[in-house]
């Protein structure tokens, strides 16, 4: 995975784009389609985008790790409980939702090296049109 998040921390003082924490499964989708194509160079405020967005889907992948890994040691718990029964439908539940949240998580990592090349191979553009 790419994401470390003490090199990932950005504020919205710092970057406009970066907007509530909380929002940020929304808002990178957003940013994504914002991001210039291929070949185009960045300006500022393209970068500031890039940037936001790296930073969302990082966030997204520490939540969603750490949520998951949480979920499994409560079904750990729950499985070596005396009195504990599972109900069926429940675990059938979870099990789906750790599914989905996989794929979720291979999107978000896929997005965050997304950024983090976009970001490397294209210089911004200055006002003046220059580098």
């Amino acid at each position: 995975m790419h994401s470390n998040p003490q090199s990932n921390r950005v504020s919205a003082s710092e970057n406009p784009y970066f907007g509530r924490v909380d929002n940020g499964p929304y808002m990178l989708g957003h940013l994504f389609r914002e991001t210039p194509p291929y070949g185009k160079r960045l300006t500022s405020d393209d970068r500031l985008k890039a940037e936001a967005a790296r930073s969302h889907a990082a966030n997204g992948v520490t939540t969603l790790v750490h949520g998951i890994q949480a979920i499994g040691a409560l079904m750990i718990r729950a499985g070596l409980s005396e009195d504990g029964d599972l109900d069926s439908v429940n675990v059938t539940a979870i099990g789906d939702l750790i599914q989905h949240l996989a794929v979720e998580l291979r999107f978000l990592n896929e997005m965050e090296g997304t950024m983090d090349d976009v970001l490397i191979e294209r210089v911004p553009v200055t006002k003046g049109g220059a580098r």
